[in-house]
């Protein structure tokens, strides 16, 4: 998804891509924006360092996946009406709009640099949403 309505997801830094998934939990009253990656798994020094820099800490060149996806959040935040609309929803009470990123194997990395947003693999997610039911 790469607008909502006519809004295109964008900042002041330019486009900010797209959101994988997207949530509407209307009982907790929470949206939870989900960047999916297919991560290789990194097993050597060096892979384990372009992982954390790829998923953490971006370089000159791009931005981290973490912050890209942070900016998403922030933007579904600042927008939170027109996105509630965009799906036949109108805010009553609190909402909370959380983000996750969900890889396909398990990491070393989030054990090694601390995330603002939480990172899963699929297999967790599903064991969670289990345990939730």
């Amino acid at each position: 998804m790469k607008k909502i309505g006519s809004k295109r997801l964008a900042d002041s830094t330019g486009d900010l891509g797209d959101i994988d998934v997207l949530i509407f939990d209307t009982k907790k009253k929470r949206i939870i924006a989900i960047e999916c990656k297919d991560l290789a798994i990194a097993r050597t020094p060096y892979e384990i360092s372009s992982e954390i820099i790829n998923l953490f800490r971006g370089d000159e060149a791009n931005r981290s996946i973490v912050e890209r996806h942070r900016r998403r959040v922030q933007w579904l935040r600042e927008h939170l009406d027109a996105t509630l609309a965009w799906v036949g929803l109108t805010r009553t009470g609190k909402w909370k709009v959380e983000g996750l990123i969900v890889v396909d194997e398990p990491l070393f990395t989030p054990y090694m640099q601390q995330s603002p947003i939480k990172v899963l693999t699929l297999d967790e997610l599903m064991r969670a949403q289990s345990s939730n039911k």
